[in-house]
């Protein structure tokens, strides 16, 4: 649990000095990651209700099927590598 707290607490040191040292305007780009943030949820939740509604319980062999799919993918790169 210590090793996540300091990674986050890095993380979020990192996204603060970032935009400062770039010249960046801070509420402009918190503004912006927030509602782009907002956007991609709303979009998601709209997406996964509707294809859910349609697809039902074949939704849960798909997303199965692609997470088999990924990590297969990873153990070929590994083991290829």
């Amino acid at each position: 649990m210590i090793p996540l707290a300091l990674a986050a607490g890095v993380d979020s040191l990192a996204a603060r000095v970032s935009p400062e040292m770039i010249g960046a305007d801070i509420p402009v780009a918190a503004l912006s990651i927030g509602l782009t943030t907002f956007a991609f949820a709303v979009a998601g939740i709209l997406l996964g209700a509707s294809s859910g509604a349609r697809l039902k319980g074949k939704a849960t062999w798909f997303g199965g099927a692609i997470l088999i799919a990924i990590g297969l993918k990873l153990l070929l790169e590994h083991l290829l590598a």
